[in-house]
């Protein structure tokens, strides 16, 4: 009993002797393979896709490719729709996050799956997801270039009601005067305000759906 509590207190002695609490920084690698990995580079939805290609040519597998773009190992040699969605998540700028990381995430899941299941060769199922994403990039620049212009006009022709006001003001024809007094100009500013609220609205709700498009 004297012996336990001897080498009790002994093995106590050398805890509170070690600066850091008895961990000495040798732990057979168990920290350094649990601390997290510095957070890799944004570099982009076709970036990512033009990796995995040229992981897979230089003969990785898919899992080793999705591995090497990600940073991190994976606890089993095995790709899921969630796992390929994390990767190419953490390797998007913000811009991308919308919809464009969930479709590219669902076309390489087909992709990976075709050439398991199939057998076709992994380097032509990639590219056909590279000539998919460069044809919806180009689809998504063609519709920005489409919609700019009548979103200009659109920011225009709201602020046209209060410009109008300031014009008449400027020529002395007292606009605010008569929408504020008198019955006839609260009558007109209501139904004005009234116009321009539910063109605000459909006008929003236009730019909205065709948001939601874009991202799908």
């Amino acid at each position: 009993m004297r012996g336990r509590l001897y080498a009790l207190q002994e093995y106590r002695k050398y805890l509170d002797e070690k600066p850091d609490g008895g961990f000495d920084g040798r732990s057979d690698g168990i920290e350094e393979a649990n601390m997290p990995s510095k957070p890799l580079p944004a570099i982009g939805c076709v970036a990512c896709v033009a990796s995995l290609r040229a992981s897979v040519r230089s003969g990785a597998t898919l899992v080793q490719a999705f591995e090497e773009l990600g940073g991190t190992p994976f606890a089993t040699p095995e790709l899921t729709r969630l796992r390929i969605t994390m990767v190419i998540r953490s390797r998007c700028p913000p811009k991308e996050q919308c919809g464009q990381v969930e479709r590219l995430s669902g076309e390489l899941y087909a992709a990976c799956q075709l050439s398991l299941t199939l057998g076709c060769e992994t380097g032509r199922c990639l590219q056909a997801v590279a000539e998919s994403l460069k044809r919806q990039r180009l689809l998504d620049d063609l519709r920005t270039n489409a919609f700019a212009m009548p979103k200009a006009t659109v920011k225009l022709l709201m602020a046209l009601p209060l410009l109008t006001v300031l014009l008449g003001e400027g020529m002395g024809a007292h606009s605010l005067a008569f929408l504020v007094s008198g019955v006839k100009g609260l009558a007109c500013l209501g139904f004005a305000l009234c116009c321009y609220t539910f063109g605000l609205i459909w006008i929003r709700a236009l730019m909205r759906q065709d948001d939601m498009k874009g991202a799908m």
